[in-house]
């Protein structure tokens, strides 16, 4: 089992939404299974739900606010085969 936890703070914002801790968690386990031949890996990412693909920038205009499409949370399961092939005899 791995895991991985971030705590990430904004601050210089006047408005109080924008100067917040977040939080994100991310915890993998892995297991390998018929000798060592295949892994499995379930991964989920920012299980807090904390991400938010919005960038702030601020300038002598004001802020500006950026919003993405992105993937705030996921569960994700990977599969790894491994395979070992002999090299033929040199004649």
């Amino acid at each position: 089992m791995e895991s991985t936890f971030y705590v990430k703070k904004r601050s210089g914002y006047s408005n109080d939404k924008i100067n917040k801790y977040l939080c994100e968690w991310d915890v993998s386990l892995q297991k390998s299974i018929l000798q060592n031949k295949i892994d499995l890996k379930l991964s989920s990412i920012d299980i807090f739900r904390q991400y938010k693909a919005i960038t702030y920038v601020t300038s002598e205009r004001g802020i500006r606010e950026t919003r993405a499409v992105s993937l705030p949370a996921y569960v994700l399961l990977s599969a790894t085969f491994k395979f070992n092939k002999m090299p033929k005899n040199k004649k």
